[in-house]
């Protein structure tokens, strides 16, 4: 979905609290561009990377803003580039030949997960995205679409088990076709693998370079390397928000302890959301391929791992908040682990029900042991917005 919001404060990055004089620090932002008269982030966020030796200014800023510009353009469904062919023009298109490869790539990812996920992930979610994308984006459950307009919406929506009759790529001249379903052209959306994904590329890019540094991808997807030398031990300290849907501060779920490489995907219901069927439901951006609406099974869900990509994480971390309970969620990470020969550590915060209700400012975890070992605070830090 097309974002408004600039930047997410979920994880939070946790300052070193030594006192003796620090090794400096440095801090980028990509660069955003104007569309005509449009002001664009890449990604639709801010997209930043911290890092300790000011000798590699000019490698590591340059190439994180040429690298997220350029490819953000690529998977862009939603403006037209004259210096390039990308995800807007196939889904206007239909067909197109000598993709780049990275939009390639990104395309037979997306439908790859669609089918390992079992449509739980799936790459044609841009028909009810769109649909929401006015009241999702506002806050605002009046404009809400209703049941009708969601069930058709759903009805465009190819299943994964007939995928293979909605889209085919030809690998020799990196050629993709989409195809009718129900009368209808399903729109790609790589939205919830996107950041990911070029967080992988950035990766790709430094990882002979020996840098320490972090990557934070709108505070939802982040990628450490080396080591903190601001912090004894050398680790990197990230902290967890609270999913508090009205407070007036930033409450800390727990602070992690990490050192050297790791990537952490999180996704979470609390911002651009609002409650609705007499506040007993929240809406929120991700939307189950299934039913139309949001699941509420989780608050929040983070995955991290030291030897699995972003863009899986990130798929991933989507398609865990579409599990309907704990079983579904444990089996399909297990999945992953298996599919892709990875370690992925979780914890999800649950709310609390009532009777049968949701309390939204109430929680439980589901969490990893491996993810519990890297806590190193919990429930005891507050930040007044």
């Amino acid at each position: 979905m097309k974002k408004k919001y600039l930047l997410l404060l979920f994880p939070l990055l946790i300052g070193c609290s030594k006192k003796e004089p620090q090794p400096l620090v440095f801090n980028h932002n990509a660069n955003g561009y104007f569309y005509n008269d449009e002001f664009i982030f890449p990604m639709n966020t801010l997209s930043s990377i911290q890092y300790y030796d000011n000798n590699f200014k000019n490698d590591i800023e340059n190439n994180f803003d040429e690298i997220i510009t350029y490819n953000s353009k690529l998977l862009d469904r939603y403006h037209h580039y004259d210096d390039m062919s990308n995800l807007y023009d196939l889904n206007n298109l239909k067909h197109l030949e000598n993709i780049n490869d990275n939009l390639y790539n990104c395309i037979k990812l997306s439908y790859d997960l669609t089918i390992l996920t079992e449509g739980k992930f799936n790459m044609f979610m841009g028909e009810i995205i769109d649909l929401y994308a006015e009241s999702i984006d506002n806050s605002d459950p009046t404009k809400m679409p209703n049941n009708n307009e969601i069930l058709n919406a759903l009805s465009n929506i190819p299943s994964y088990t007939n995928i293979d009759e909605v889209i085919s790529f030809e690998d020799e001249t990196n050629s993709v076709t989409i195809c009718k379903y129900n009368n209808n052209y399903p729109i790609i959306s790589l939205g919830g693998i996107a950041k990911g994904f070029i967080g992988d590329l950035l990766l790709d890019y430094y990882k002979n370079k020996n840098y320490s540094y972090i990557i934070n991808l709108g505070s939802s997807t982040i990628s450490t390397s080396g080591t903190n030398p601001n912090k004894e031990g050398g680790k990197y300290s990230l902290g967890f928000r609270l999913p508090n849907l009205n407070a007036s501060t930033i409450e800390l779920t727990n602070t992690i302890s990490i050192g050297g490489n790791y990537n952490l995907s999180t996704s979470g219901d609390y911002e651009n959301c609002y409650l609705y069927d007499n506040n007993s439901k929240l809406m929120h951006h991700i939307i189950n391929p299934y039913t139309g609406y949001s699941n509420n099974t989780y608050r929040s869900v983070s995955l991290i791992s030291n030897t699995c990509s972003l863009a899986i994480l990130d798929a991933l971390s989507t398609s865990v908040f579409n599990c309907n309970n704990d079983d579904e969620t444990i089996e399909l990470i297990d999945l992953f682990n298996t599919t892709y020969n990875t370690n992925i550590d979780y914890m999800c915060l649950k709310p609390l029900y009532e009777n049968e209700l949701i309390n939204f400012d109430k929680y439980t975890l589901l969490i990893s042991e491996g993810f519990n070992n890297l806590i190193s605070g919990t429930y005891n830090n507050k930040i007044v917005l």
